[in-house]
C-alpha cells in the first residue's frame, strides 16, 4: 500500500533547526572550504563527467531543477535567440493540452523564452496522428516547431 502524506510526515520526529544545522556542520567538516558554487568546482565537474561517460555523451550538465533543464533544452532546440524581427514567426513546440509545461509550470516556455506551444490532443493521450495534424497545419504556413514534447506517465 502507498503510504499517506500523514504517515510520511510522521516518519521522522521534528527536530529544531539548530540541531539539523549542527549535524550538517559536523558532516561537512573540512569539505566546506571546497564547496561547489554556481556550477564550478571539482566535485560537480567530476559528477558531470561521470554521468556523461555513463550515458556515452561528450559532456554533461547538472541542473538544479527539471524546469531549468527543460527551459535550457527548449532554448537549445529553438536556437534562441533566433528571431530577428517582429514579422518573423515566433519559435514554437508541440505538446499536449495537459502538458506540465502549460499547467504546472504556468506556461513558462512562452513567458520566459517566447516559445509558442502548439496543442496536439486534448481529452485523450496525444497520438502520432495528433502531432502530424499540427505539423501539417504549421507547415502550410511555413512554420516548423523546434521540438515535440512527450510526457510519459
Amino acid at each position: 500500500p502507498t503510504p499517506s502524506v500523514k504517515y510520511l510526515s510522521a516518519a521522522f520526529a521534528p527536530r529544531p533547526a539548530s540541531a539539523v544545522l549542527s549535524d550538517l556542520s559536523e558532516l561537512a567538516g573540512e569539505d566546506c572550504a571546497a564547496a561547489d558554487v554556481y556550477g564550478a568546482g571539482e566535485w560537480l565537474q567530476a559528477f558531470e563527467t561521470e554521468v556523461a561517460a555513463a550515458l556515452r555523451k561528450p559532456c554533461g550538465r547538472f541542473m538544479l531543477t527539471g524546469v531549468c533543464a527543460q527551459m535550457a533544452a527548449l532554448a537549445v532546440y529553438a536556437d534562441l535567440p533566433a528571431r530577428r524581427s517582429a514579422v518573423e514567426p515566433r519559435q514554437s513546440f508541440v505538446c499536449h493540452a495537459t502538458s506540465h509545461l502549460l499547467l504546472w509550470e504556468l506556461d513558462s516556455a512562452r513567458e520566459l523564452l517566447g516559445l509558442v506551444p502548439l496543442i496536439a490532443g486534448t481529452d485523450r493521450p496525444m497520438t502520432a496522428a495528433d502531432v502530424e495534424h499540427v505539423l501539417r497545419r504549421q507547415s502550410s504556413v511555413g512554420i516548423r516547431p523546434s521540438a515535440i514534447i512527450v510526457t510519459l506517465a
